[in-house]
């Protein structure tokens, strides 16, 4: 078949519009793999659609790591071919569907990122908005492995456990947000959790485990923090495994509890699990603004979000104007 030509940006008005990708069903020739240095892949199809955010459109936000800019893999659209990583690409050939088209919006490929381009500011200014009013925000943490599926399991299993034991998501506003205490009982009967999940496993392997599980790069972005606390729903993805928002939240405060207490996690590495708290405390006074005081200002997740990674400096302000306080609101000019 005929090269085709690489894909150009059609305009749209990029104060109120935003393109969504369709990602096509794979068809069976799609799986006759072509070959890119060592590796084999399935064709990867769509096309962009434009809607204005006003119309309250249809679609599934992408968060995920862009990790090096090597654009070693591609999409074909009907305009012609777009370069895409090869991390972006593994993400969308997991997440398309085997029926039915998928509506995605992935900031990489939705806004155009070229140099010079006019749109990137504005449509940055829109992204509070696209995450807030997306169905889902679809989180690809990367590949599954051992360690995401032990991981994935465990932070499950607490979560349900604590609900069961009448610690679910109405409290968790009242312990995590400040200072506070898990029932005894209910501590008891996590520690009993996490030995039994472990099974075979050392106390040390399985805090391993869940250190690499929050160590992923996704974590350590600073762009994903308001990507996690704005959307209403939330799924994280390791492979072909799933973890519910809800979960996670719930797994990943309660696990951070319990390794500071006298538990079977007091050994674990604290910094990459720390990291990943603090950003489901962030999610959870974004979703539970009930007390202004607990509303984090500008100012504030600055500092806290500090070491966390962007590509340019102005990223460390951008990045987080979407979750800022009322109090302190900053225009984008």
């Amino acid at each position: 078949s005929a090269i085709k030509p690489l894909f150009q940006y059609p305009q749209i008005d990029p104060h109120i519009e935003i393109r969504i990708l369709e990602l096509s069903v794979p068809k069976i020739l799609d799986f006759t793999s072509f070959k890119t240095g060592k590796l084999q892949r399935s064709r990867l199809r769509g096309k962009f659609i434009v809607a204005k955010l006003a119309d309250t459109p249809s679609y599934e936000a992408l968060s995920y790591a862009w990790g090096e800019p090597v654009f070693d893999d591609n999409i074909e659209l009907p305009e012609g071919v777009f370069p895409i990583t090869s991390h972006l690409g593994l993400a969308l050939r997991h997440l398309r569907r085997k029926s039915g088209r998928r509506r995605l919006w992935v900031d990489a490929i939705c806004i155009d990122q070229s140099y010079g381009s006019t749109e990137k500011g504005p449509q940055v200014s829109l992204m509070a908005s696209i995450y807030r009013n997306t169905e889902e925000c679809l989180v690809w943490l990367g590949t599954s492995s051992l360690t995401s599926d032990i991981s994935i399991d465990l932070l499950a299993q607490l979560a349900r456990t604590s609900s069961n034991h009448g610690f679910g998501l109405e409290t968790i506003p009242q312990t995590f947000a400040r200072p506070g205490r898990l029932p005894h009982d209910l501590v008891a009967a996590l520690d009993k959790l996490a030995r039994t999940t472990a099974g075979k496993l050392s106390q040390l392997t399985m805090n391993e485990h869940l250190s690499c599980f929050f160590g992923q790069s996704w974590f350590q972005r600073l762009w994903i923090v308001q990507e996690m606390a704005l959307p209403l729903k939330l799924t994280l993805q390791n492979g072909e495994k799933k973890l519910d928002g809800l979960e996670f939240l719930l797994g990943t405060l309660v696990l951070n509890y319990l390794s500071k207490q006298d538990s079977y996690f007091r050994q674990m590495d604290p910094s990459n699990l720390r990291t990943a708290a603090n950003l489901c405390l962030v999610r959870l006074v974004t979703q539970n603004i009930e007390d202004p005081c607990l509303e984090p200002g500008i100012l504030e997740l600055v500092a806290k979000n500090s070491e966390r990674i962007c590509r340019e400096p102005k990223d460390r302000i951008y990045a987080l104007l979407g979750i800022q306080s009322s109090r302190d609101i900053i225009p984008i000019t």
